[in-house]
């Protein structure tokens, strides 16, 4: 803001008045509000208790940590491997399941189908190909190891 007596070129100036503070009987609060109480509902949430999910990750991290070690052996010393197209991880014929998880890398994420089946497991799948599942039952969901270690 230029003050225009002192600008030479104060013609395209605009003089501005100082605002001045107004504290008057118009603009007191009334602590007397009527506002009707109403009452909500609040949707009920089925949660599995902790102690179940306890459970259920006590049983599968066992089998997560031979593929867990195989995985950090193969891939020790040597550049992140580019994630595949689809990862599947079936040592015989089985009937697969298909589920689509979105994949969280260092610098980038995407969604892979993954194909499980009655020996490997989705969690298992996830793990051989360096992912870590955010969910047992059913993950949609997985951070990549090597992004993990970095935390």
């Amino acid at each position: 803001m230029t003050n225009p007596q002192s600008d030479p070129a104060g013609e395209d100036n605009v003089l501005l008045e100082p605002l001045e503070i107004v504290d008057g009987p118009e603009f007191k609060v009334s602590d007397d509000y009527d506002v009707p109480e109403t009452s909500m509902l609040t949707p009920t949430i089925k949660k599995s208790s902790p102690s179940a999910a306890f459970q259920t990750w006590k049983a599968v991290i066992p089998t997560l940590v031979e593929i867990f070690v195989s995985y950090l052996t193969w891939t020790m010393g040597k550049p992140v491997p580019t994630p595949p197209l689809a990862m599947s991880h079936c040592t015989q014929a089985c009937k697969t399941k298909t589920s689509v998880v979105v994949c969280l890398y260092f610098d980038y994420f995407c969604s892979i189908p993954v194909y499980s089946c009655k020996c490997a497991s989705l969690p298992q799948v996830l793990l051989h190909h360096g992912l870590f599942p955010t969910s047992l039952s059913q993950p949609c969901m997985a951070l990549s190891v090597k992004l993990l270690a970095f935390y």
